[in-house]
């Protein structure tokens, strides 16, 4: 695992009490073979779930660790530097279990009681949020959402979502039949009927994510699995469980590729400590050149970590909650999947023609970080989203464009701002 760059300045706070060393060495050991299988052994999700890990975020009170938003960040970090493929994977159920506690925050409703089961019973939630071609979106859905008297039917299609076919819950979001961007959010078991995952992953990096498709096909929901209703602000803001929930995705997941690029960075230090340049008498390490160029690359890591910790910590503890971090959290996501690729891909230069051998933790470490980009919001709505909210205008959580049908979506903006838009 190797020592951190950071020991003694580190921004994060220790979190051996969440998740200790033996359990990472367990995780560490298996990712090279799990990257090359595309699945994460048994043992590995066995020595996970004793941690506690269901119920990190879960309030003591229901059974859980009471981890704060920076506390997940700095495990999420951790679990980056080891296996940054489970750690996506285990982040998509993070995600998941923060969007229920940010909505029984807000609510203090029954919903405590999915939270209570989560934790005590050690399930592990997939997050089938990401749909074909929604762009990204989490606002919307092309799952649609039948009303009954008791139960919604629920049919669509979820991909890619993490821990598909090894999951014991998912937690996803449905459009309401005719509403128009109403949206239910549900958790469901995964063996639920109308549920059918199948495996359709082979990435080029993330390959243990198992980041694999579920099929709802009328599938049964009953209403005390629909722990919320509702229809996402236009212009992003307010308390809901989506704006919240969007803010913990974008930091843990940051801090996962924190992790990733703080691993690099160690395998590049070590590399240049072993390497000789014969024809000058020296190791890398003791030339100027390298010592400059690797100095850049933690200079950026820590300020990437730097500013990662704080909009947690601003998240946490600032007025208004969660949500009112948004455009921090969106900002720091973005610099981060764009910095943390770059880093590492500079730091395989420095390590040499070694670090594109298949066998080096180099070219896994660079396959992974190229996942990056996909996470939505996506760079082209992520920027966008913050230039309109910087500018007064209304900026839905997605891709804002004028497609064909410009006249319904202004519509539909304009049901929310009618004085700041006109065709």
């Amino acid at each position: 695992m190797g020592d951190p760059l950071f020991p003694r300045h580190s921004v994060w706070p220790a979190v051996d009490h969440l998740i200790d060393a033996d359990t990472l060495a367990v995780v560490e050991r298996d990712a090279a073979a799990a990257d090359v299988r595309g699945a994460v052994a048994d043992e590995v999700m066995r020595a996970i779930k004793d941690t506690g890990y269901c119920g990190l975020p879960i309030p003591a009170a229901f059974g859980g660790s009471a981890a704060s938003l920076v506390e997940c960040c700095a495990v999420q970090r951790a679990l980056g530097r080891v296996n940054p493929g489970l750690a996506v994977a285990l982040n998509m159920h993070l995600f998941s279990v923060g969007v229920l506690v940010e909505h029984w925050r807000a609510r203090q409703d029954e919903s405590w009681l999915l939270m209570e089961a989560v934790a005590t019973q050690r399930r592990l939630v997939a997050n089938a949020f990401a749909e074909p071609a929604l762009a990204g979106a989490l606002s919307r859905s092309t799952c649609v959402a039948v009303r009954g008297d008791t139960t919604w039917t629920i049919s669509g299609t979820k991909t890619p979502c993490s821990l598909a076919r090894r999951a014991d819950l998912v937690c996803f979001q449905a459009e309401v039949d005719g509403s128009d961007g109403e949206l239910v959010l549900c958790l469901v078991p995964l063996d639920a009927e109308g549920v059918r995952a199948h495996a359709s992953w082979d990435a080029l990096g993330m390959r243990c994510s198992e980041s694999d498709t579920l099929v709802f096909e009328e599938c049964r929901v009953p209403d005390q699995l629909v722990f919320h209703r509702g229809r996402q602000a236009a212009d992003g803001a307010g308390t809901g469980p989506l704006t919240a929930g969007l803010v913990w995705f974008c930091l843990t997941i940051a801090a996962v590729y924190l992790g990733l690029a703080e691993r690099a960075l160690g395998e590049t230090a070590a590399g240049l400590h072993q390497a000789k340049v014969r024809p000058l008498g020296a190791g890398r390490h003791e030339l100027t050149s390298y010592q400059a160029e690797f100095g850049a690359l933690v200079s950026r890591l820590a300020v990437l970590d730097a500013a990662c910790e704080s909009a947690a910590r601003v998240a946490t503890t600032g007025p208004g909650g969660a949500a009112a971090a948004l455009d921090l959290a969106l900002a720091v996501k973005h610099e981060v999947c764009q910095g943390t690729h770059e880093i590492v891909n500079a730091a395989c230069g420095l390590t040499g023609a070694g670090a594109y051998r298949n066998d080096s933790p180099m070219s896994r470490l660079l396959r992974d970080s190229v996942a990056a980009r996909f996470h939505p919001p996506t760079r082209q709505a992520t920027t966008q989203i913050l230039g309109r909210r910087a500018l007064g205008l209304p900026a839905p959580l997605e891709l804002f464009e004028v497609p064909a049908d410009h006249d319904r979506l202004l519509d539909r903006i304009n049901g929310h701002h009618p004085a700041r838009v006109t065709s």
